[in-house]
């Protein structure tokens, strides 16, 4: 029924950025932003800095993709934040989606907390998790209801999923879980994000949540025309 739904779909008009050279976008759909989408974040965790943005640009596709897939294959990046009501119906799309091997995508999920500091405080738990081994199932527990990050309902969390809650609550506050959410917002700022949800689906970026036949029409024609050459060209 998808690759129905892929062909009958229209393509998109896209426009080439130039910069990053090799990328295009396509905007369209709904998307939860501010202004300045930096306005309003926890001060250490607010623009990133040159230097951060300047590691990134040296390995582009390594910090979008981390292991760029190879063909049929074509990677996605996806930008999110907990409180932002249509990450969560775009996020749970592209979860389904990647889990059907049919489908030949990879998915790199990226933190981009936008909405304040319980956006914050959620992004590092997830993060935590994730060092734990536990990324998917707390990332789909977070995204399942609505909630508040408090300390007690993280620990929660955590113990119903069987991890070591004590070991996440001090991994939220570890550099490297600081410097991972510094990569994410250093690539949303390379590629101008403005708000979330956001994905750069092989050398696509698209802005806010698109419909499920669109997006599997865009990846087509990704895979078609092989778009991991921009990776190449940029490495």
């Amino acid at each position: 029924m998808r690759a129905v739904y892929s062909r009958l779909a229209p393509l998109p008009e896209f426009e080439d950025i130039q910069d990053p050279p090799g990328f295009r976008r396509v905007a369209e759909g709904p998307i939860s932003l501010r202004g300045n989408i930096w306005v309003g974040l926890d001060e250490e965790d607010a623009a990133p800095s040159r230097a951060s943005i300047a590691s990134v640009r040296a390995d582009l596709c390594h910090a979008l993709f981390g292991e760029v897939g190879s063909p049929p294959y074509v990677s996605i990046a996806s930008f999110s934040d907990y409180y932002c009501p249509y990450c969560r119906i775009q996020t749970k799309h592209l979860a389904e989606l990647a889990s059907d091997p049919a489908s030949q995508i990879r998915i790199t999920w990226h933190e981009l907390p936008l909405l304040g500091h319980a956006s914050n405080v959620a992004a590092r738990a997830a993060l935590a998790a994730k060092k734990q081994g536990a990324y998917p199932q707390f990332h789909d527990r977070l995204l399942g209801s609505p909630f508040q990050p408090t300390p007690s309902y993280l620990r929660s969390v955590s113990e119903e999923i069987g991890l070591d809650a004590d070991q996440l609550l001090t991994d939220m506050a570890s550099l490297d879980i600081r410097q991972e959410l510094e990569r994410s917002a250093a690539l949303a700022e390379i590629f101008a994000l403005i708000g979330t949800p956001a994905m750069v689906i092989g050398r696509t970026v698209v802005q806010g949540r698109i419909p499920d036949r669109v997006l599997l029409k865009i990846i087509e024609n990704e895979r078609r025309t092989g778009w991991a050459q921009v990776c190449r060209q940029t490495a």
